[in-house]
């Protein structure tokens, strides 16, 4: 049978529909992230407190398949005023560990726990001894630097060889990559190198080799930074990769390293500044800092190949309407309980949550945050400059679908209150696992003793009912408690736009 050419050209037709049709429902949509930041939840200020407790937060949400991305680095004077910083007394007073750790997880996808130790250090003195310890079985995951201040995370990982970490410091007239260079058996190892600040680098060291590797600076005025995009491609050419971009005075410096036993392809980089998120726009971020006018200065890694990146502008302001204090919007359901509280660390968590709430609601699909850079601009405006990246997460075998991430609460670190302390503990996990109250957001907080005893019931909720059947599955759970005599307030703020 001869068919007609409209018969053939209509079968043509269907036959090219169905395959598109096939294409695009074979195609899986990008993955989504979701975000959350944590912070130091103490209301102690020595070191030790604020450090410890900024890691048990990270390893709580690490617990539930989220990835450090991010430390916040940039302005220290930014900083100080987002997270109420006190100003350093040694051996008092240290809130080094008061810093914004971004993580993320993809939503909706198995994701598997995460185990971290964190270090954050002024100066060199005992974070060699610290290091020494990370390498059997910690990798270096991120690093920042703010106000002279070097934060770190090293991630658990239990493929490849082990590594071992030294810091270096200046000695004398002799500076730590002198000491690198001079140091042969040192240079026949090592694999990556992060400055922590003018006299002290950590230094990451892999098996010998018997090619060496090599180090080196590049630095130039801010104004000149793009133009040393053809020097940093001759030593890209010689095996050299950017190991940070920092900014130094009126100076910017862009760190080069040949890994010991480098073979291979040669990286290329794109040297690019602008205001916030705009530079930088393909390839993996190799170093980034942020100017004394606002702009952002940055050194992207191989931008022909398919590494994308996008740059979110949060400013910072006053909050007429939350006391005054520093905010990225204006203040949410959510914010405005945790402001409410008496405890010193809401303050923090109210800031922390409004930064995850804004990554969340502006990273697009597939993206996730990479870099956060504190700065200010020529007006006083303060910001943070955020990269997100389309770069994938560090591998998620054996993941499982993880829980829902627990809410970010002040420590109960208070002398003499152990009691109180184990009760809200308990409470606030009941209630965490409680499907019955809705899409509230809540919490308790326990004061007083005995008779005097108020259990507090905060947080958010969209209707009354929600509000009312939190109650009523809070005071089920005192029931079983030695607490069953105690007061309840309920002081959940009902908000249909929460």
């Amino acid at each position: 049978m001869v068919r007609s050419r409209r018969s053939v050209r209509w079968t043509l037709a269907l036959l090219t529909a169905a395959s598109t049709l096939h294409t695009s429902s074979a195609q899986e949509p990008p993955i989504r992230y979701e975000h959350r930041v944590a912070v130091s939840t103490t209301s102690l200020d020595r070191e030790a407190d604020v450090e410890a407790s900024l890691e048990r937060n990270v390893n709580r949400l690490g617990a539930a398949g989220f990835e450090v991305t991010a430390i916040a680095g940039g302005s220290g004077s930014v900083l100080d005023k987002l997270l109420d910083r006190k100003a350093y007394v040694a051996g008092l007073v240290d809130h080094a560990g008061q810093v914004f750790v971004v993580m993320s997880r993809p939503a909706g996808r198995p994701a598997r726990p995460r185990e971290y130790r964190l270090l954050h250090t002024r100066t060199p003195r005992g974070t060699d001894a610290i290091v020494a310890e990370f390498g059997q079985d910690y990798r270096l995951v991120a690093t920042s630097t703010e106000g002279g201040i070097f934060h770190a995370a090293f991630e658990r990982s239990s493929s490849g060889a082990p590594a071992e970490y030294r810091v270096l410091a200046n000695r004398g007239r002799t500076d730590w990559m002198a000491q690198m260079q001079n140091d042969p058996a040192l240079m026949a190892r090592v694999t990556r190198v992060a400055p922590m600040g003018l006299d002290h680098a950590l230094v990451e060291l892999g098996s010998a080799v018997s090619s060496p590797g090599e180090i080196e600076w590049m630095s130039s005025q801010a104004f000149r930074f793009t133009g040393q995009e053809s020097a940093l491609q001759a030593r890209a050419n010689a095996g050299f990769h950017v190991q940070t971009v920092r900014v130094r005075g009126n100076e910017l410096d862009t760190l080069l390293l040949k890994p010991a036993g480098w073979s291979g392809t040669a990286a290329t980089y794109d040297l690019d500044d602008g205001p916030w998120g705009m530079p930088c726009s393909r390839g993996r971020i190799a170093g980034a800092d942020v100017f004394t006018d606002g702009d952002t200065y940055c050194a992207a890694e191989n931008p022909g190949g398919g590494v994308s990146n996008r740059g979110l502008d949060l400013r910072v302001r006053s909050e007429s309407t939350a006391g005054g204090r520093l905010l990225f919007d204006a203040p949410s359901c959510g914010t405005r309980a945790r402001l409410g509280s008496s405890r010193l660390a809401f303050a923090r968590i109210a800031v922390a949550t409004q930064l995850e709430r804004e990554l969340n609601r502006k990273c697009e699909p597939g993206y996730r945050a990479t870099r956060v850079l504190a700065g200010a601009d020529a007006s006083g405006t303060m910001r943070l400059s955020v990269f997100t990246s389309n770069q994938p997460e560090t591998a998620s075998a054996g993941g499982s679908h993880p829980a829902d991430a627990p809410l970010l609460l002040p420590d109960r670190d208070e002398l003499g209150d152990g009691s109180n302390r184990q009760l809200e503990e308990e409470l606030n996990a009941a209630i965490a696992r409680n499907g019955d109250i809705g899409d509230a957001e809540v919490w308790v907080e326990v004061t007083g003793a005995g008779a005097r005893r108020t259990v507090r019931l905060a947080g958010c909720a969209t209707t009354r009912l929600d509000k009312d059947q939190a109650e009523r599955a809070l005071r089920t759970l005192l029931v079983r408690t030695a607490a069953a005599e105690a007061s309840v307030r309920n002081d959940i703020i009902v908000d249909i736009w929460r």
